[in-house]
């Protein structure tokens, strides 16, 4: 190790950062604020069955969810608020094959963005 003392000083910073958050008034990192809606959260999510990667059953924590007497918030049309590019972000997404997790393969999803003359931003 390198810098043993910095990293300790960084652990012990990220654990200390929620008891800092909850002294200054703010939920910590994670929670909504709200114990009700955390704890009905945490005991659908135990409840849930699990999908086909191991994470609880999505649509079983929302029927649970809707049954303790809270409302899944509406879904924003997209990410970007441009339409055409949330249009073709869509289109490219159910052509493209998926990947090991699921997903969008994402080599797939940049050539098609990039045909659709929507280049890569540069970082």
């Amino acid at each position: 190790m390198k810098h043993p003392k910095l990293i300790m000083s960084t652990m012990l910073l990220l654990l200390a950062m929620p008891v800092f958050a909850a002294e200054n008034g703010n939920p910590p990192p994670g929670s909504s604020g709200d114990a009700a809606l955390g704890a009905a959260r945490k005991e659908c999510a135990e409840s849930a069955g699990r999908d086909s990667n191991g994470r609880p059953d999505r649509s079983a924590i929302d029927t649970c969810m809707v049954a303790k007497g809270f409302e899944k918030p509406a879904q924003r049309p997209g990410k970007s608020g441009d339409t055409k590019l949330d249009a073709a972000r869509k289109k490219c997404a159910d052509n493209a094959g998926k990947d090991s997790s699921g997903r969008p393969d994402r080599s797939q999803m940049d050539s098609c963005m990039k045909a659709k003359g929507f280049e890569k931003p540069v970082k």
